[in-house]
């Protein structure tokens, strides 16, 4: 291996070579980094909204009871 001549046209070839995959992965991580972003926001706001909805006394307020359910005029009819 050592006796071998490595020309500069090879040589140079193997740089653009290794450029372009250098610039192809920084794209990628461009793009995961923009996805990331896009979910990771409104993760706060969205376990602030479970914590809400999870109790009865949150930020200083207390949420009234749920209303029972609506009694239907009618009973439902199975069609036959």
């Amino acid at each position: 291996m050592p006796d071998e001549r490595v020309s500069l046209e090879h040589l140079a070839r193997q740089i653009r070579g290794m450029r372009d995959d250098v610039h192809a992965l920084k794209d990628d991580l461009g793009a995961l980094t923009v996805i990331v972003r896009r979910f990771s926001q409104p993760l706060p706001t969205i376990r602030a909204r479970d914590a809400e909805f999870r109790e009865n006394y949150f930020w200083r307020r207390e949420r009234s009871p749920a209303a029972p359910p609506l009694a239907s005029a009618a009973p439902a009819s199975d069609g036959a």
